[in-house]
């Protein structure tokens, strides 16, 4: 279990007097690409009615996307390149919203199916959130033995190690260093505080502490979080569930603010993702005749400083990204 948390003068203090050698920004471990690609697919016969998708068109529309992002011409061969049967897969998904506006059971469903038959075992995907109560509302079955593929909360189980990583001071879950490869699941949402929540922002369901990181509209904090080595040392692929999306007063889902984007967009680039998620969200806002993000004073600042040479998280630059329509 983890000791009392740290108040983030406390923190400063400690980073002052950190020993010779220890980096509160280490180099990247690999430098960020000059461009990006995300896939991104549409269908909306995706919903067999106003609440409820056909799993068969996710799983068709997620074999699109994964087809078209890996260049492979099956979907077998396509979770193949990216998995191996010594994997361990954490599917990070964001459960916060409840029922409706969490990362769909049927999409990730359709994930753990690619996965396995690209030969992962079965007890080495773990399907994971902050806490068993909300993967239980968000209609996740959970599962904490070695049979089968797993799904848990982190609940009190964080590492001991404290990671200090530019102005954040955060112990990330233990299920983070079980695992070799990483599979983010967000949803595309409005959030109050930080403009905007998908893959980055996802990652604060990581932490002991996400509650400290949200002044500033959570910048430079949600780079930060994102930039420890524990996240930077595992392969990342990131297949943001768009189907339900929502544009003005998340990440609570509030349905009046809602729609039916029915996209699910991949990547290995958070950074070219989230900018590209982002962009959707301003255009629904404009659709509905509310203002820009910049305007209420809420534009997400994070992605600009994940982009840069300390972070080198990814592309921040909307010329720099290709978005492929599938």
């Amino acid at each position: 279990m983890l000791g009392r948390e740290y108040t983030r003068r406390e923190f400063l203090k400690q980073s002052a007097v950190l020993t010779a050698g220890i980096s509160l920004l280490p180099s990247p471990l690999r430098a960020a690409s000059p461009e990006a690609t995300v896939v991104r697919t549409a269908d909306p016969r995706v919903w067999r009615d106003r609440l409820k998708l056909d799993p068969a068109m996710v799983q068709e529309m997620l074999s699109r996307a994964m087809v078209q992002f890996t260049g492979e011409k099956v979907p077998k061969n396509a979770w193949r390149r990216l998995f191996g049967s010594r994997d361990v897969v954490g599917i990070k998904v964001n459960t916060l919203a409840g029922r409706v506006l969490s990362s769909n059971v049927e999409l990730v469903d359709a994930i753990t199916q690619g996965l396995l038959s690209a030969g992962v075992r079965a007890e080495n995907i773990i399907i994971w959130d902050r806490f068993d109560r909300e993967l239980r509302k968000a209609r996740f079955q959970l599962n904490r033995r070695g049979n089968g593929i797993r799904c848990y909360g982190t609940e009190n189980q964080y590492s001991s190690n404290l990671v200090i990583q530019g102005e954040a001071a955060s112990c990330y879950s233990q299920i983070l260093y079980d695992c070799t490869h990483l599979i983010n699941v967000p949803v595309l949402k409005h959030h109050s505080i930080a403009g905007v929540s998908v893959s980055l922002k996802n990652w604060f369901g990581a932490i002991h502490n996400p509650n400290k990181y949200h002044s500033d509209r959570c910048n430079p904090f949600v780079a930060d979080v994102s930039a420890a080595p524990i996240l930077r040392q595992k392969k990342q692929l990131i297949i943001c569930d768009a189907l339900l999306a929502q544009y003005e007063h998340g990440p609570g889902y509030k349905a009046a603010y809602c729609w039916t984007p029915n996209q699910i967009l991949v990547s290995d680039d958070p950074v070219a993702l989230d900018t590209i998620g982002w962009q959707m969200i301003e255009e629904q806002r404009q659709q509905q005749g509310l203002p820009s993000l910049k305007e209420v004073e809420k534009l997400p600042d994070y992605l600009a400083t994940a982009a840069d040479d300390r972070h080198a998280l990814g592309v921040h630059d909307m010329t720099k990204i290709r978005v492929v329509d599938v």
